[in-house]
């Protein structure tokens, strides 16, 4: 899965947050501090740091933005991109790696922006949805301003012309299927209709898996990894998605009306229940 250099089978990793390298023999890496990882990470959505890369926020747009990306979250995505960074490149997670893992963030916040909207769900990490305080208007553009500063970081990258521009396009074709993915389970809300887990698989890979397998392509591309490592790490990212949507859709049923299932969108028990041969199986779900 690894790029490795020179043709060895050495593997350079480090620890935590430092520059430092550790040359490990063998074909498996050892894996580093995570928590500390995550951390580090988390450390450059705080206000002061958001500020420092974007800008400092000038107008009502910039100010909500910057917010937003502050506010909540377990920044997975933004961990992917940096730790498929830090073990390609050998230098631990570093400031290289941040701007993309902003951007990436960017993206994600809003996907999540224009997602609550189109749900009409009413809360978001325990507080009101950015439609719910500031109206649908304000929450749409906040998230087409980030999926513009997501954009503009990838584009101003100190990286040859060829490495921002494989960045862009798979920014852009994870965009694309994401929006895919999220139509088809529109248009499922609007129209129930029978649900096999072929369909649900099919739509977690575009929508919740996009976003996995960008986070990770594109903190490989920022190394310059060949063609192979991200297709892995597409495969990768795809599965991850599916997984994490299936534990998602697990604790959305015990929400007030049953979440998704409650409100007939696409979930791996509707998916399951219409599968299933067994009456009481069925009428469980």
């Amino acid at each position: 899965m690894l790029a490795v250099k020179g043709g060895t089978e050495n593997v350079e990793s480090a620890q935590g947050a430092s520059r430092g390298r550790r040359t490990i023999h063998g074909t498996r890496p050892v894996l580093p501090d995570l928590d500390s990882w995550q951390q580090h990470v988390g450390g450059w959505f705080v206000p002061a740091a958001l500020a420092e890369l974007l800008g400092s926020p000038a107008t009502p747009v910039e100010r909500l933005a910057q917010s937003w990306l502050a506010t909540g979250g377990k920044r997975l995505r933004p961990l992917l991109a940096a730790g498929v960074h830090a073990v390609l490149s050998g230098e631990g997670v570093t400031d290289e790696a941040r701007a993309v893992a902003v951007a990436v963030e960017c993206f994600h916040k809003a996907s999540l922006a224009h997602d609550d909207v189109e749900d009409n769900d009413r809360l978001r990490y325990g507080l009101p949805t950015l439609h719910v305080s500031h109206g649908v208007p304000i929450a749409i553009n906040s998230g087409d301003y980030l999926i513009g500063e997501g954009y503009r970081l990838l584009a101003t990258l100190p990286a040859p012309a060829r490495v921002r521009a494989r960045l862009l396009t798979a920014a852009a074709e994870g965009h694309r299927a994401l929006c895919l993915g999220q139509g088809e389970e529109l248009d499922f809300a609007a129209a129930p209709h029978p649900l096999n887990t072929g369909d649900y698989a099919r739509i977690c890979k575009r929508k919740t898996g996009a976003v996995f397998a960008v986070a990770g392509m594109l903190g490989a591309i920022r190394t310059d990894a060949s063609e192979a490592v991200c297709a892995t790490l597409t495969r990768f990212g795809h599965s991850v998605g599916l997984a994490y949507q299936i534990r998602d859709d697990l604790a959305d049923v015990a929400q007030p009306g049953g979440g998704d299932l409650g409100a007939l969108r696409p979930c791996i028990l509707l998916a399951l229940a219409c599968e299933s041969r067994a009456p009481d199986v069925a009428g469980a779900l």
